[in-house]
């Protein structure tokens, strides 16, 4: 679209006339009339009412605000700035990681980084509501600002009003509807040649073009204290000595450097005190809850795991069941476990529901301790004795 036919176009939302058109820009009515049957061309639109009706919503369809940060950004220097080297350099990343690890307020705090970069043209889009895949498109159109009209192509819709200009699309929370992001994703990367997406999510959207981020946890003796230390002293709580800074540094430890399950650790600290959130972490479905917050995903631990279990496949579902009965260590290329069969020794099959047992490998992690032990009481478990009932 030319300057000249956005500007015709603009007026035509504010329902004047041809006429009044052709006196405001200094053009013949002959001119305004020729323009806006381009218009009616280059979007698909029968007629001149259905042209005025699209100017007008598209006038006032504005761009979703960008989220403001309530807490400070601790840490994660050095993710930081390769997360935004390759978000300039590629058209898609995607920042993949376990629920809690940090990947939104990573995300959020690049965007607010490279937005210059892009001319301030940045929307940001929470797909965590977005319930159905049918749904997502709507979603995208709303928070960019696109007019999206009853009976039209909301995604051709998109493709025109994110346009040839530099442009930064963040959509997070992309789990749930996988699928039909990478989809979308993959029509929108090809309309807009200037078009770049960073995408959160607990699984890769499995596009050729597809950068993948992967997000752990936060270095249990640098950044995961740190935050640890902020919160709590935020929450109330006096400034630690070096012996209780060894003490938080092994907190952190046992909760893989979760972020999410640091910060609720933490803000418990000046009510309960360090000691008893040490103890406190044997019974992770009463320390690891917050209070309100907005939506469900991140009150607790348990709705966080809750919502990866409910993600994978119902095979997947009985795997992970089976490995929250092991206790100590285990490791997955070695325990076997699969549909309740393993492998022994001898290279055998067994009904065995039980890893083998072989000497610790590297890698190898206890299941009786950190956020996967938070969540063995909690639903997806339950319903896994339940199913064995």
């Amino acid at each position: 679209m030319s300057v000249r036919e956005a500007e015709v176009l603009a007026l035509l939302g504010e329902h004047l006339t041809h006429a009044e058109i052709a006196g405001r820009l200094f053009l013949s009515v002959r001119t305004v009339e020729s323009h806006a049957a381009w218009l009616r061309r280059k979007l698909a639109i029968p007629g001149h009412r259905e042209l005025v009706r699209y100017a007008a919503a598209q006038r006032g369809a504005t761009p979703a605000p960008l989220p403001l940060p309530l807490t400070s950004f601790v840490g994660r220097a050095r993710e930081l700035s390769d997360l935004a080297g390759r978000l300039l350099a590629h058209r898609l990343v995607s920042v993949v990681g376990p629920g809690g690890a940090g990947k939104t307020r990573l995300a959020q705090t690049v965007m607010s980084h490279v937005q210059d970069r892009f001319a301030g043209r940045v929307s940001y889009v929470d797909l965590a509501p977005v319930s159905e895949p049918a749904g997502l498109p709507a979603a995208v159109a709303e928070a960019c600002g696109v007019a999206d009209l009853p009976g039209r192509d909301t995604v051709a819709a998109l493709l025109r009003g994110l346009g040839e200009q530099p442009t930064l699309l963040v959509l997070d929370n992309c789990e749930h509807v996988v699928n039909a992001v990478a989809l979308l994703v993959e029509s929108l990367v090809s309309g807009c040649p200037l078009l770049h997406v960073l995408v959160t999510s607990r699984a890769r959207l499995v596009l050729p073009f597809e950068q993948v981020f992967t997000l752990g946890g936060l270095s249990a003796g640098g950044d995961a204290v740190e935050l640890f230390v902020q919160r709590a002293v935020s929450a109330g709580w006096q400034a630690p000595d070096g012996a209780q800074l060894a003490r938080i540094a092994e907190v952190c430890r046992s909760l893989d450097g979760l972020a999410l399950a640091i910060e609720l650790a933490a803000v418990r600290v000046p009510a309960l005190g360090l000691e008893v959130v040490e103890r406190g972490l044997a019974d992770h479905e009463a320390l690891l809850v917050s209070g309100p917050r907005v939506g469900h995903r991140h009150r607790s631990m348990h709705d966080t795991l809750e919502l990866s279990f409910r993600l994978l496949a119902s095979a997947e579902q009985a795997v992970l069941c089976r490995v929250f009965g092991v206790r100590g260590r285990f490791h997955g290329r070695r325990g076997n476990v699969r549909r309740g069969v393993r492998r022994g020794q001898d290279g055998r099959r067994s009904r065995s529901t039980r890893p083998a047992r072989r000497p610790e490998p590297r890698g190898a992690r206890r299941l009786d301790a950190g956020p996967l032990a938070a969540a063995r009481a909690g639903p997806p478990v339950r319903r896994c004795a339940d199913g064995r009932r």
